[in-house]
């Protein structure tokens, strides 16, 4: 089947060709074509693989790679990425992955699979960008830059932190990734704006252009380094994340954000998350409940009568006790030790602040129609709602 022919297939309706080049230069064949339905021009094409990339796919040869190159719907872009993997997925059944050139991200023909047939899935926010760490690997005590690349598809700024220092970049890239996914859901703060990610902890958005200047002297990402990468990805719409305060009030020297990384860094932190992320994740987590549930009794009975072999993590929901409505949650993780249908039982693993009657190590009952996340613990691995086959494949031994 040609690539045309397969993507109709995968779509189930027509495909407008607003133009096909069958020797076009530097790959084999080019359409552009109507994917949305809306006007909006994509482009395929076909190119022979490289030797590296066929040898990438997990050993499986790839001679071919066809390509999709089209855009995400900057209303709801998690959503519109989400169709174009199922899209891909169910158009090359036969394909060992596909890659996201932007964050080079690959997603594996299990989880192809999983997102080709089934339309109540979508994937975390996380997969739209990625978080680039650089460091000098000569001096690993030499502050690092951390920024994104995948934002800007979404349209949205890519973000960034300078000169953060090495014990404290593992925080300040989950404060990246949180900023990106309240601001898919949200408008950016103005420049200068406190605003806060979670707990009382506030930072504040800068143009790079005005925080690179006031690095110190042989840090990384000055202008020097972004024009040396040799393109312009480093030069465009980007936000630096920096401390409310000001290392030096007249000269306007923009920091890391130091108290953000310390409570990050911290345990227990508040993390703030837009309700639509919430909503999204808890919406995958709850459409994969079944998969979770027998990965928990395959495991449990392989154990002797618990788990042992893995820690089930369930994020529940719990109506907040300073809201007399009743609609605000705090989401709580909790140990699953048993499942019974639509309904487990866990331990509860971080203090909760606003739920009264629920204690640190309490065991509570909850329902599904409760949960916002789960994650699965093993020894050699860790698995999410949208890695639910590969899950079983774990617990099958396969």
């Amino acid at each position: 089947m040609g690539v045309l022919a397969a993507v109709r297939a995968a779509l189930g309706r027509d495909l407008e060709v607003l133009d096909e080049d069958s020797e076009p230069p530097r790959v084999l064949w080019h359409a552009a074509v109507n994917l949305g339905g809306e006007g909006e021009e994509s482009h395929l094409w076909c190119e022979p693989a490289s030797e590296l990339a066929g040898k990438a796919q997990g050993g499986r040869p790839v001679k071919w790679i066809v390509g999709i190159e089209t855009f995400l719907q900057p209303n709801r872009p998690v959503e519109s990425y989400t169709e174009l993997l199922g899209l891909a997925a169910r158009a090359f059944d036969d394909s060992p992955c596909v890659v996201d050139l932007e964050t080079s991200r690959d997603f594996r023909r299990e989880t192809l699979d999983l997102f080709a047939g089934r339309s109540d899935l979508i994937l975390p926010d996380r997969s739209l960008w990625t978080v680039h760490s650089v460091y000098d690997p000569d001096d690993r005590q030499r502050n690092a830059w951390l920024h994104t690349h995948g934002l800007w598809r979404c349209g949205r700024i890519e973000l960034e932190v300078l000169d953060v220092p090495p014990e404290g970049a593992a925080a300040a890239g989950e404060i990246v990734n949180d900023v990106a996914s309240l601001l898919l859901d949200e408008p950016p703060p103005a420049p200068g704006e406190p605003f806060v990610i979670g707990g009382d902890v506030e930072v504040v958005l800068q143009p790079w252009q005005k925080t690179v200047p006031g690095l110190p002297a042989g840090a990384l990402g000055t202008l020097e380094d972004r024009k040396g990468i040799g393109d312009d990805s480093h030069l465009g719409a980007r936000a630096v994340i920096c401390s409310p305060r000001t290392a030096d009030e007249a000269d306007r020297v923009w920091t890391w954000p130091r108290e953000a990384v310390e409570y990050f860094g911290g345990p227990d932190p508040i993390v703030r998350r837009s309700s639509a992320a919430t909503e999204r994740t808890a919406r995958q987590a709850r459409a994969t409940w079944p998969e979770l549930a027998m990965a928990f009794f395959a495991l449990k009975g392989r154990a002797g009568g618990r788990a042992a072999e893995a820690q089930f993590l369930a994020k529940v929901g719990f109506r907040r006790s300073d809201d007399a409505s009743g609609a605000s949650r705090e989401h709580i993780w909790l140990d699953v030790l048993g499942i019974e249908k639509l309904r487990a039982e866990g331990e509860v693993l971080n203090t909760p602040h606003h739920v009264e009657g629920v204690k640190l190590g309490a065991v509570v009952r909850f329902d599904v129609a409760d949960l916002s996340e789960w994650v699965v613990v093993t020894p050699g691995a860790r698995f999410g709602p949208h890695e639910a086959q590969a899950l079983w494949r774990h617990c099958s031994g396969g």
